[in-house]
């Protein structure tokens, strides 16, 4: 992909950023932000015209691609095979269903139970027993 060399000005991506060609994107990326801590962001004083310079160098080198050459694969010898026959989607084991809800009732009388009704009981047990 060509490099549009008016929005950069006269110098190239590469230059602005300081990245060497062929440069990977995690590369691209930490010179941008490097560049940018270095005082080429607005909030930090920086000027927005060099913001905007390195922006642009950053999306234009992510968005390059090396093209690959691809050739059509290679003839198949002989004839082609059928496709096989395609039956039902075979179909994910069921789950066991739930038992029902209970919710805290059952807990609620157990605690109940233990914290008010037993020592009242075991009370009047000894009131009767120990004299």
């Amino acid at each position: 992909m060509p490099i549009d060399q008016r929005a950069h000005g006269s110098r190239e991506p590469h230059e602005i950023l300081g990245v060497p060609r062929g440069a990977g994107p995690a590369q691209v990326t930490r010179a941008f932000r490097h560049k940018v801590l270095q005082g080429g962001h607005p909030d930090t004083g920086g000027d927005e015209r060099t913001f905007r310079e390195l922006a642009r160098a950053r999306d234009v080198l992510l968005s390059e691609r090396p093209t690959i050459a691809t050739s059509d694969p290679p003839p198949q010898q002989g004839p082609v095979p059928p496709d096989p026959p395609r039956g039902p989607m075979p179909t994910a084991p069921q789950r066991p269903t739930p038992g029902p809800r209970r919710g805290a009732g059952p807990f609620v009388f157990i605690l109940l139970l233990y914290f008010l009704v037993l020592p009242v009981v075991a009370r009047i047990l000894m009131l009767l027993f120990v004299r």
